[in-house]
Formats: C-alpha cells, sequence, structure tokens
C-alpha cells in the first residue's frame, strides 16, 4: 500500500488498526476485492436486498464511528459515569451498523426514496442552483436564498421519484459498470500502484465498457420474470 493511500484512509478517519490490518494483508485485500466486484459486476442484482443491507450497516457504522462517537462519549462522561473499559468508537459504530442495516431491511424503498432526495437536493443546492443565477441573472427569485432551497427541494424530488421507480435500473447499471471498472482498476493498482491519472481514468472507462456485457446479461436474467420491479 503506498504512502498516499494511507494518507487518504487517514483523511477519511479510517481507523489506525485497520490501515495497518489492510497494509500488512494489502494483496489479499486486493484479491478479495477484484473477486467481489466481479460477482458484483455478474450477479449484483441477485444479492440485492443484502448488498443494500451491508452498505446501510457499513455507511451506518462509519458515520457513528467517525462523526458520533466522541459526542456520545462526552455526553456519557459529562454525567459522571467512568466507563473506560469501553471502546467508544467501536461501541458507537456497531450499534449505528446495527440500526443502519436494520432500517434498510426494513424500509429500504423508504431508504431509497430519501437517499434519491438527499443526494438530489444536494447537486440542486451546491451545483444547480448557482449555475441557474449566473446564466439568468435578471430572474430575481433565483439570485435569492429561498431561490436556491426552492431549486433544491424540486430537483430533490425528482431525484427521489426517478431513484424509487428506476433502482433497479440504475442499481444494475451501477454495479455492473462500476463493479467491473473497480476490479480491473484494483488489479491494475495492485502491481503498478502509481498510475498517472489520466492512465488510471482510461482503465476505469476500459472496465465501464467491458461492463457492458454483465449488465445485459443482469437485465436478461432479471426482467425477464420482474421487469423493473423490485
Amino acid at each position: 500500500m503506498t504512502e498516499t493511500l494511507k494518507q487518504k484512509l487517514a483523511d477519511l478517519k479510517v481507523p489506525e488498526n485497520i490501515i495497518d490490518l489492510l497494509n500488512s494483508h494489502f494483496l489479499l485485500f486486493v484479491i478479495g476485492a477484484v473477486i467481489l466486484l466481479g460477482l458484483l459486476a455478474f450477479f449484483g442484482y441477485r444479492f440485492f436486498k443484502a448488498i443494500l443491507i451491508i452498505g446501510g450497516g457499513v455507511g451506518a457504522g462509519y458515520a457513528g464511528g467517525v462523526y458520533l462517537a466522541e459526542h456520545v462519549e462526552k455526553f456519557i462522561t459529562d454525567r459522571g459515569l467512568e466507563l473506560d473499559f469501553i471502546d467508544w468508537t467501536f461501541a458507537v459504530a456497531l450499534v449505528c451498523a446495527i440500526i443502519g442495516a436494520l432500517l434498510v431491511a426494513f424500509a429500504y424503498r423508504a431508504i431509497i426514496f430519501l437517499g434519491g432526495g438527499a443526494a438530489g437536493g444536494y447537486v440542486g443546492y451546491t451545483v444547480i442552483a448557482p449555475k441557474l443565477a449566473e446564466k439568468l441573472p435578471d430572474v430575481a427569485l433565483l439570485q435569492s436564498q429561498v431561490g436556491t432551497i426552492l431549486v433544491a427541494v424540486l430537483l430533490g424530488l425528482v431525484c427521489a421519484l426517478v431513484f424509487l421507480l428506476l433502482f433497479k435500473f440504475i442499481f444494475i447499471v451501477a454495479t455492473s459498470l462500476g463493479g467491473m471498472a473497480g476490479a480491473i482498476f484494483l488489479a491494475v493498482y495492485a502491481v503498478y500502484p502509481t498510475v498517472p491519472q489520466m492512465i488510471a481514468i482510461g482503465i476505469l472507462a476500459v472496465g465501464a465498457v467491458i461492463g457492458i456485457f454483465p449488465m445485459l446479461r443482469q437485465f436478461k436474467a432479471d426482467n425477464r420474470k420482474y421487469g423493473l420491479r423490485y
């Protein structure tokens, strides 16, 4: 593992013991990741719900361990409770991971809707609204905070509905193209870790093109019976 990758993981607040574990077994991790990404590219939708549950658990666990643990620890210690035997980062991450996984398991359609809305709202607020304000300076509403929020809300609603109605299509495309691109890139990275940026982009593009074949396979296998229902 390169020092640059170690630093990027540290910047993401990945625990140091996890970074050390990845560093000492990096080749094994890469081989495992390539195999998993390859399987994801060909059979992603067959493990649709399991992938969502694992993703929800990992995402919630990461967020809890990185952003919530220190506040929970402070809240407990400020009330005079000395629980030094508890690793708060691990404990909070574990609880959040379980809650996140259960939420996805029992309310995954609501999570998809809210996730699509949050993504659309974020893009609308940070990208689309400023661009519209720049392109249409004569529209007073777009120059105000109310206009920015309105654009974010509208785009959020549109993206939420698109995600809810077309999630199977989006999921298959993402797992096929993204899985194959990731597998090929990791395989190259394991041999040649100092890949120049333009070559890395080219490798990802080639992987995505190759991913069209497993994508067609997934559509053929799953749409025959269920269409776009999930």
